[in-house]
C-alpha cells in the first residue's frame, strides 16, 4: 500500500483502479492543524478543514478546552465575524460571508491557540 507523505491540507479526489480495472471515486479532505500549548502548557491540537471552504467549515478542538471564540479578518485587518466553539467538533456555516482571503485567530480565555489564512469561495 503506498501512503502520502507531506501532503497539503485541502480537498482531493481519488480514484482507485483494481486489476480488473474496476474503479470507484472518493473525495478526501486534509485538514489544517494548529499546534499550540494551553495555559497549562499542555499541547493543543486543532484541524480546520476544508481549506479552501464554500460553505461550511469545520474545527475539531481538544474536549478539554474552555468554549472558545473564532474571529475572522479580512485583508485589511479589520474583525468581519466572531464565532463562538465549543470543545470537540465545531460547524460553522460560512455561505454568507463574501468571498475573499481571511486570516483568523481561535481564541481560550484571551490567548490565541491558533491562527492561520482561510480561502473563501
Amino acid at each position: 500500500m503506498d501512503h502520502l507523505v507531506d501532503i497539503a491540507p485541502g480537498a482531493y479526489t481519488v480514484t482507485v483502479t483494481s486489476a480488473g480495472f474496476c474503479s470507484t471515486i472518493a473525495s478526501i479532505t486534509v485538514p489544517f492543524a494548529l499546534s499550540d500549548q494551553d495555559k497549562n502548557g499542555n499541547d493543543v491540537h486543532i484541524d480546520v478543514y476544508p481549506n479552501p471552504v464554500k460553505d461550511a467549515l469545520s474545527i475539531n478542538l481538544p474536549l478539554d478546552l474552555n468554549s472558545c471564540k473564532l474571529s475572522f479578518y479580512d485583508v485589511l485587518g479589520r474583525q468581519v465575524c466572531t464565532k463562538n466553539l465549543v470543545p470537540g467538533y465545531n460547524k460553522l456555516e460560512l455561505e454568507n460571508m463574501v468571498p475573499g482571503i481571511y486570516t483568523y485567530h481561535i481564541w481560550d480565555v484571551g490567548k490565541v491557540l491558533g491562527s492561520g489564512k482561510l480561502v473563501k469561495m
